[in-house]
């Protein structure tokens, strides 16, 4: 049995609610049984239960335009994008509430002639419930609420061989889960607010100039426009008696999935030294979608659009003309949504029942060389698969649904152990050509999976260890990865670029994946003077080179390169009966962004959050 209760204050101060961000308080519980009724059979139960509350999500602004800032301001003068302060300002007090429990049996039973029959049956429930502040701004504008609901449960069979020349494990499994979802966002300022406000009316009325980025520049920096814009909001908003529902996008998800694999693999020792593996899974999906998406007008009473993007100018329901304005038409519903189609480009009402049925078999082939007891090297192809699906998020009905995806891998490897097992050396190459491969791109309020066309991730990995007899301990392991989009010429573009969209990738890196990674690690136990315990040191240094957080590979959302520190002091008892053990995290307080982002509503202006500076932990263990 396993127990935890953790609170937990968090590290980033909330100035407009005067509230920290990230506060936790959490509980879970595991059990464990295990019982063996008769020689040949194990029987174990898990049943494990997590809660998760989380006040705020600790994002900050990390890139702020004048004319945003000084909205921000007028509604809490504190406001900054400095994003190693541990300060934020958002008026909406977010948070995250998370309900998860699963019970877990297997079953071994050991046949007379060695081969092992194994059940694994498992059953899952996930009710989460989750509010942020989606403007991440003090502005009363935006906020998100997203309720999903899971029930899940599996099963799965399979026979294993015993030690042999021939050595087999095969198998059948069976999924099914079904999610309900819902994803609401709600809009407290009116359209012309929000043109002011974010400057987004001037920065249209630039596209046709002859020099646009001069003149969207001028437009995002205009504090003075920003200020008045922030004090006009919060008039009207005051004299209403405080923010109200202006619009609202409703978005309700249900889907059921059912997903069946039979899987098989062999090992064959041909040879001394020499065998070979060859393996796969044929795998059958099916996907059953029903979902709307409302958009509602609360100052109308309708729902609907108002208006549609399009490529043809228009004036907003031909009510008044907004210099600059354009790619938009009339839509269907007069007394619909106004604001949603502007600032989540494409959003439309829709409806939509759709099933999909995705059928695939991935091979895999392997053949290893012993070289000697103590090395050995590997040759593996591989084919790899992700099934298509539905965004849960979508603002169109094209944006529904995205492709399946499809990886090819070669892996060339060596793995060694020497002095006795004191030293190892391990070294891979690897190949992966990726078709339609599945990109998450943010469209201003939520990720929406989409496909490239193709990408290549190659490089090299490796890991290198040695022990002393003095009980040092020195290590190092990492990677070199060349990861780029073969073909991508739908790619989103950057919020500032003037050009139309799409825009072509193809050439970059990819998003998240650095070039250079490796990790050195130092240690040391041993006898502490004459005292009777072990006493233990260790230092990481971990560096990684510069990494992009966003699809659109803004540059403003970088990770740059750094390295980042951890030590490890401890006794313990020689008997191994007790130890204390101090454990440090990046110990220098290297500031380095976690995650970067577009702001939503606000172009040029961009949210993330820092990893935690230096955090300490103090570790009491006994064994009874």
């Amino acid at each position: 049995m396993a127990f935890l209760d953790e609170k937990r204050d968090g590290s980033v101060i909330n100035t407009t609610t005067g509230i920290d961000e990230e506060n936790r308080d959490n509980q879970s519980a595991r059990i464990r049984l295990t019982w063996d009724p008769v020689d040949n059979l194990g029987l174990n139960l898990s049943l494990n239960r997590s809660e998760v509350s989380q006040h705020g999500a600790g994002s900050q602004l990390i890139a702020a335009r004048d004319r945003h800032l000084a909205a921000m301001r007028v509604f809490d003068p504190r406001t900054g994008d400095d994003p190693f302060d541990g300060e934020t300002a958002q008026d909406h007090a977010a948070g995250v509430d998370r309900l998860a429990e699963d019970v877990t049996l297997q079953a071994d039973w050991e046949l007379s002639n060695g081969l092992v029959v194994t059940s694994i049956s498992n059953v899952a429930r996930l009710d989460e419930d989750v509010s942020f502040d989606a403007d991440f701004s003090p502005i009363p504008f935006l906020i998100l609420e997203n309720n999903e609901d899971l029930k899940q449960l599996s099963q799965e069979l399979r026979i294993t061989s015993p030690p042999g020349e021939l050595e087999y494990v095969a198998g059948l499994y069976y999924l099914e889960n079904d999610l309900d979802a819902t994803y609401d966002i709600t809009d407290f300022l009116e359209l012309t607010e929000i043109l002011l406000i974010t400057g987004e009316g001037e920065r249209r009325a630039c596209v046709n100039l002859p020099d646009p980025k001069a003149c969207q520049d001028a437009a995002l920096n205009n504090a003075e426009a920003g200020q008045l814009a922030g004090q006009l909001i919060q008039a009207r908003q005051n004299a209403e008696g405080g923010p109200q529902p202006v619009e609202s996008s409703l978005t309700r998800f249900g889907q059921i999935t059912e997903s069946a694999a039979l899987f098989g693999q062999a090992t064959w020792h041909f040879a001394e030294r020499w065998s070979i593996t060859l393996g796969g899974r044929l795998n059958s999906e099916k996907k059953s979608l029903d979902v709307v998406h409302r958009l509602i007008n609360h100052r109308t009473g309708g729902d609907g659009n108002a208006f549609v993007s399009g490529e043809q100018p228009g004036t907003l329901l031909g009510l008044f003309p907004i210099p600059g304005i354009s790619g938009f038409s009339l839509g269907p519903d007069p007394d619909g949504a106004v604001i949603f189609p502007v600032i989540i480009a494409g959003d439309t009402q829709f409806s939509a029942k759709r099933q999909r049925r995705d059928t695939n078999f991935i091979p895999k082939l392997s053949i290893q060389h012993d070289v000697t007891d103590q090395a050995m090297a590997y040759l593996t192809v591989a084919q790899g698969y992700k099934s298509g699906g539905y965004n849960a998020q979508p603002v169109n009905d094209q944006q529904l649904e995205f492709d399946e995806e499809e990886a090819l891998t070669y892996e060339l490897g060596f793995k060694s152990d020497w002095l006795g097992g004191a030293a190892r050396l391990n070294v891979s190459l690897f190949h992966t050509d990726f078709d339609g491969l599945q990109v998450a791109t943010f469209n201003g309020v939520s990720y929406v999976v989409g496909n490239a066309a193709s990408a290549v991730i190659q490089g090299i990995e490796y890991e290198t260890m040695f022990l002393t007899s003095q009980g040092f301990l020195l290590g190092l392991n990492g990677a070199y990865t060349d990861a780029e989009y073969e073909s991508f010429p739908t790619a989103p573009c950057g919020a500032e670029v003037t050009a139309p969209p799409p825009c072509d990738l193809s050439g970059k890196r990819l998003r998240l994946v650095p070039e250079h990674k490796a990790t050195f690690t130092a240690g040391w136990e041993g006898g502490f003077f004459s005292w009777p315990l072990i006493a233990s040191a260790g230092l990481t240094a971990s560096y990684t080179s510069d990494v992009a957080l966003a699809t659109d590979l803004d540059p403003i959302d970088i990770r740059i390169p750094g390295t980042t520190y951890g030590v490890q002091l401890g006794i313990r008892a020689p008997d191994k009966r007790w130890h204390l053990k101090l454990f440090g995290d990046n110990v220098t307080s290297r500031e380095a962004l976690a995650g970067a982002q577009d702001a939503p509503g606000f172009r040029g202006t961009h949210f993330g959050g820092a990893f935690p500076a230096a955090t300490y932990e103090l570790e009491l263990g006994f064994n009874f």
